[in-house]
C-alpha cells in the first residue's frame, strides 16, 4: 500500500476533497515521490482529471484524495497510507485515490511575533 510520511495538510477543496502539499524546498522526498507518481499519470495519457498536480514554476506538488470521513488540523503534518483506483466508465479512465490510514504527526504552529499594546 502506497503511503507518505510527514505530509503537510493544505485544504478541503470545493468538493471536500482533502489536499495534501510537498514542495521541493520544504519536503524534498514527498515531492519527488509525488513527482514520480504524476509523471506515471502523464504516461497512462488519461484525459480526466488528475488527483495530482504538479507545477514545475515554483517546484510543488500537491495530492487530492477522494471524500473521506477523516477531519484534518490546519497545518497539520500527517502519515497517509492509501490506495489508487482506476475506473473505466463511458470510454474514459477515472485516476482516483482513496486514504486508508491517517495519522496525525505534529502541527505548526505559526510565529505570530511578539504581543504588544498601543
Amino acid at each position: 500500500m502506497p503511503s507518505l510520511k510527514n505530509i503537510k495538510f493544505s485544504k478541503l477543496d470545493k468538493f471536500q476533497n482533502c489536499v495534501f502539499i510537498a514542495s521541493k524546498k520544504a519536503d524534498e522526498k514527498n515531492y519527488k515521490k509525488l513527482l514520480e507518481y504524476y509523471n506515471k499519470l502523464l504516461e497512462m495519457d488519461i484525459d480526466t482529471f488528475s488527483p495530482i498536480y504538479h507545477n514545475s514554476e515554483y517546484k510543488y506538488n500537491t495530492i487530492r484524495f477522494f471524500k473521506d470521513k477523516y477531519e484534518f488540523k490546519e497545518r497539520g503534518i500527517y502519515d497517509i497510507d492509501f490506495t489508487i483506483n482506476k475506473k473505466e466508465k463511458e470510454d474514459k479512465i477515472y485516476i482516483n485515490f482513496y486514504l486508508k490510514s491517517v495519522k496525525l504527526v505534529k502541527t505548526l504552529e505559526i510565529d505570530k511575533g511578539e504581543e504588544i499594546e498601543l
